[in-house]
């Protein structure tokens, strides 16, 4: 059994760690980080997609409270970051959890025999399966910002601009003061471009408290379906 006490073998480690397959493992986790790299730049905020760790434990039908954690609270999860993006996008926690027996196995023999290869292997899988999915919520946000434009072009032509656009896909819900930020207007605009956007199915206006939130409930379901909860 493996516990936080337990000593680490000294690194870098005495064995060789470029192995065949241990390369192989860093050749596909690398580019895999790249395509990742490549595509988050088109999304409004790549920090949303750290975000998830949060919505993926919250059901589309969980309270609404669950959605709505402040972005403090959420970066102050204990996260793994791979550094490659220029934004840390990316959170390897999930995988490691999902795959606990094989984490504390593959632990326990570079404690216990100095054998490290498999858990860097393990270690690279996880990079390389993590950053796939987090392609697919890239995608996934795109058509999404992509349908909505479209719709609110058609319906609502006086409403759309892209800076709205954006702010709907910030973050997984969005406020008055958000928009007053994002579009450089005052507190009554942005609450009547907001209850729009609800009266028009955009959005769905929760009150938790003395404030109101408006919820991208296509967006949170995208979060959950790719994460495998759904």
């Amino acid at each position: 059994m493996v516990h936080p006490s337990d000593p680490v073998p000294g690194f870098p480690p005495a064995t060789e760690l470029e192995t065949v397959p241990v390369l192989k493992a860093l050749n596909r986790a690398s580019r895999a980080l790249a395509t990742l790299r490549g595509q988050a730049g088109s999304i409004p905020n790549e920090g949303i997609l750290i975000d998830t760790l949060a919505l993926q434990e919250a059901k589309v039908s969980s309270e609404i409270e669950n959605i709505v954690t402040t972005q403090d609270e959420l970066f102050q999860a204990d996260l793994l970051h791979a550094r490659l993006p220029d934004t840390p996008i990316l959170y390897l926690s999930r995988h490691i959890t999902r795959n606990k027996a094989q984490y504390y196995q593959r632990l326990q023999a570079v404690r216990v025999t100095g054998h490290w290869q498999e858990w860097v292997i393990f270690m690279l899988n996880a990079v390389a399966e993590t950053s796939a999915v987090t392609l697919e919520l890239v995608d996934g946000i795109r058509e999404q910002m992509a349908a909505v434009k479209h719709r609110m072009r058609a319906e609502r032509p006086k409403l759309y601009s892209q800076d709205l656009l954006n702010n709907l896909f910030r973050h997984p819900y969005t406020r008055i003061e958000y928009v007053q930020n994002d579009l450089n207007t005052g507190r009554k605009t942005a609450s009547a471009y907001l209850e729009q956007l609800t009266t028009h199915g955009f959005v769905q206006k929760h009150r938790i408290g003395k404030s109101n939130y408006y919820i991208n409930l296509n967006l949170v379901r995208l979060f959950v379906e790719v994460s495998g909860d759904g």
